[in-house]
């Protein structure tokens, strides 16, 4: 005879109705059942036969003999489900691993009720997950075929379990860095290789210290879950050891690599008691340790959280601003001292609704600034193509250096050029001077390229980057932009001032334009004219303007 779960729920219930005490015929008559029959006690467990069989003891074991051969984890749950049905006098039904003298592990499926009489006593029938026909079906849809650990699936249960009956937690979640690399560089069965180890030398690490369990979620992706612990102080101390346990290097077939984990961890309840939430803070957490070269591991962080939220709701706005070409600019004129005229315009991105500097930083972080820098020269060569600004005015459009890896800007804008029928003397490109340090031979070959289509470069941001001689000797450009905080301290550094100055000198010796920007005062202004004629940009003379604007402004002759 075997009972189906709902037999033996049905038998649990029979019992729970008809009877106040299990007696010793009723026990006896059940050992003669397929199932496994315990009479568990506050001291002591009687085992059926076929329940000794299964888990290869003797007569009568004491409860902490039994407890301390089931899985630490599970233990806990095992435990924290009782403490609650003690009282409830319901059935229970619990799925734990049990560890049999040969060192193998099985799981169980323990289904039992306590006592009317004496809430201390209880029966419980038990039997192998593993004689189950659907065993394998569950190993597959809860274990990970590689490592054997539990997978998602049973990682999302297990912290539902401990959610719902409130048992506070620490949750870790890890990947490897540059596991990709070494999949690549080594090959797949060295990247298993280390995917194994890597859950193995944490658990011996950890095993004999704390209870936890241990997850692989996906690819390089583990997770670890410690039941009852909840402060920094404690989960300190279990990083040390995670790190201490991958200190040695990874051999195999002679080939030896170095792994290191990112580490996000959040608890539960004290950050969230949802799943979804304590998932996403995890994540969170573990992107931020990535990210941030000076971490191996981060706490989730309100702020941080608030602060990426944020980062996400401008990617995706500037994503609508490309894709719905909602995109708008400002035009700031650079005015020439010797003629009262101006000269040319930079144009600069303009928003209402969010910091341009945090749409910038966004852009920069998320590899979006080659595209929105895309649709921003696009729409200067339409505003000059459409007759709106006279041939004599030039706009100047800015460059960073991401775009200028991710994106062919010779291409581009050759292409541009012939489609809106423009001439190349039109515009004017600004790139940063700190971007020159780090390839400035590529950097030139673009440069020269692009003056070849009549295109006039710009040496952006002078003076407070990495500036070197080299820059000036070197590329090839036709002006100098001294960047704004330089003139914004000329009264009160006078190495400023004999900079400013010297640089007024080597752009005659070169016949290159200096162009200061950041001219605020009229003080700033009469300095600059003083010393001698020059092109200036700045809010004492322009603010950005309109389009519209711009064309009011260039009617005048001279300001």
């Amino acid at each position: 005879m075997y009972l189906k779960n709902d037999d033996t729920l049905k038998l649990i219930q029979f019992l729970k109705t008809n009877y106040q005490e299990y007696e010793d015929e009723f026990f006896e008559l059940m050992t003669s059942l397929d199932n496994g029959f315990c009479f568990i006690n506050d001291q002591s467990i009687t085992f059926s036969n076929h329940a000794k069989k299964l888990l290869q003891v003797e007569d009568n074991v004491s409860l902490d003999f039994f407890y301390q051969q089931i899985n630490a984890f599970d233990r806990k749950k095992l435990l924290h489900l009782l403490s609650i049905k003690q009282n409830e006098f319901t059935p229970y039904e619990i799925i734990y691993r049990y560890q049999l003298d040969n060192e193998k592990m099985i799981r169980i499926k323990e289904l039992g009720i306590f006592s009317f009489k004496n809430s201390n006593h209880r029966l419980a029938i038990i039997s192998n997950c593993a004689s189950n026909e659907k065993d394998l079906l569950h190993r597959l849809a809860y274990y990970d075929k590689l490592t054997k650990l539990k997978n998602r699936n049973y990682f999302e249960k297990d912290i539902s379990f401990l959610i719902s009956y409130k048992i506070p937690f620490a949750l870790f979640l890890m990947d490897l860095n540059s596991f990709k690399i070494i999949n690549d560089k080594f090959g797949h069965l060295f990247g298993d290789y280390v995917l194994k180890q890597f859950s193995t030398r944490i658990e011996g690490k950890l095993k004999d210290i704390y209870d936890f369990d241990i997850y692989r979620l996906s690819g390089d992706e583990f997770s670890i879950i410690f039941p009852y612990i909840s402060t920094k102080k404690a989960t300190d101390k279990v990083v040390q050891l995670i790190f201490e346990s991958l200190k040695l290097p990874f051999i195999i077939d002679g080939f030896k690599v170095e792994i290191k984990p990112s580490i996000g961890i959040t608890f539960y309840p004290n950050d969230s008691n949802k799943l979804s939430s304590l998932l996403k803070f995890a994540d969170i957490s573990m992107y931020r340790a990535k990210n941030d070269y000076s971490i191996d591991y981060s706490y989730f962080d309100r702020l941080f959280y608030q602060e990426l939220t944020e980062e996400k709701a401008i990617e995706t706005y500037i994503m609508n601003l490309i894709n719905d070409n909602l995109v708008t600019l400002r035009y700031q004129p650079i005015y020439n001292t010797a003629s009262n005229k101006i000269v040319s315009l930079e144009a600069l991105f303009d928003n209402q609704d969010y910091p341009v500097d945090k749409i910038f930083d966004v852009a920069l972080k998320t590899n979006l600034i080659y595209l929105l820098e895309k649709k921003i020269i696009e729409e200067v060569i339409s505003v000059i193509s459409s007759g709106l600004i006279p041939d004599d005015i030039r706009i100047t459009i800015n460059v960073t250096p991401k775009t200028t890896e991710c994106l062919d800007v010779y291409a581009e804008i050759n292409e541009l050029l012939n489609k809106y029928n423009v001439n190349g003397k039109r515009i004017g490109i600004e790139i940063t001077e700190q971007y020159f340090v780090k390839d400035e031979y590529k950097l030139n070959e673009l440069i020269i390229k692009l003056q070849s289509l009549g295109i006039k470069i710009y040496l952006d941001d002078f003076g407070m980057g990495y500036s070197s001689v080299r820059n000036l000797t070197y590329l090839s450009y036709d002006h100098i932009k001294l960047d704004k905080r330089i003139i914004s301290t000329v009264f009160s550094n006078q190495k400023c001032e004999f900079f400013i100055k010297t640089m007024f000198q080597f752009s005659k010796d070169i016949n290159c334009d200096i162009i200061v920007e950041g001219v605020e005062t009229k003080e700033q202004y009469d300095y600059l004219t003083s010393i001698g004629s020059c092109f200036i940009q700045g809010f004492y003379l322009f603010k950005p303007l309109s389009i519209e604007n711009v064309r009011i402004l260039l009617k005048k002759k001279s300001i």
